[in-house]
């Protein structure tokens, strides 16, 4: 005789352990989604504070920007700033990192465009006069980073926080593109200058940054002063590089 007694047992015993086990995936399934949605609103806060930080830095400058005007812009307390950055300084790398991203994503897209090394890096100097000729204020923003954090292919202080260390990298991402070009430059023989490629590469960069720098100061002056302007001035300056490079 067939025990149903047993039977229904049985089978009520492994309906319940199978219920049990698609519960506990449910719940790791569950924890898993809620961690991934605090995640993301996380970075969406995150996101929030640097749009609200990098209008108040472009409209009242870095000396003038304070934590208090970045989070009047968006509404946030100073405590919801903290939970994201450590200082004022943090967000401002936070912002200056946006800035780079696209500098060296159009540096590298110029470069690709070219057959030779001094023509890459002839096209890597446009673009870099180009951008900040359109966006004087990220020049600023990287001028301050330069002059007061940057070390190339050296970590900043621990007291510079992440996003500082974030713009280290990439900022080294840009040197060692133009780097790469006047290695190919010499490889190729179209750059014919007996210098080491970090030695060239300091002078050129030293050269070209000191240049913007003065065109984006004087620009409002370049025509009534010295009858000339900014892209005029730009681009004979860069016809004497590429003669420079050459040897000629």
């Amino acid at each position: 005789m067939i025990d149903t007694h047993c039977e229904t047992a049985t089978l009520t015993e492994a309906m319940s352990s199978q219920s049990g086990r698609r519960t506990m995936k449910q719940t790791v399934e569950a924890a898993a989604q809620s961690a991934e949605r605090r995640e993301k609103k996380k970075a969406m806060r995150q996101e929030q504070l640097i749009d609200a930080a990098e209008k108040v830095f472009v409209e009242r400058g870095y000396d003038a920007a304070t934590i208090d005007m970045i989070t009047e812009e968006i509404g946030y307390n100073k405590r919801t700033f903290y939970l994201y950055f450590k200082d004022r300084d943090d967000v401002f790398f936070a912002v200056l990192l946006r800035s780079l991203g696209v500098l060296y994503a159009l540096m590298r897209g110029a470069a690709e465009r070219e057959p030779d090394g001094v023509s890459r890096l002839i096209a890597m100097g446009r673009a870099y006069y180009e951008y900040f000729r359109e966006n004087p204020v990220y020049f600023e923003f990287n001028r301050i980073f330069e002059t007061r954090v940057y070390y190339y292919h050296k970590k900043p202080g621990e007291d510079s926080g992440e996003f500082a260390a974030r713009c280290q990298r990439a900022n080294d991402r840009i040197t060692d593109l133009l780097i790469e070009a006047i290695k190919g430059g010499i490889k190729d023989r179209s750059i014919a200058l007996k210098l080491g490629p970090k030695k060239l590469m300091l002078i050129l960069w030293g050269m070209t940054f000191g240049l913007v720098e003065v065109i984006l100061m004087r620009r409002p002056h370049l025509e009534s002063s010295y009858q000339t302007s900014a892209d005029e001035v730009f681009g004979e300056y860069m016809s004497q590089v590429r003669r420079f490079l050459e040897g000629k």
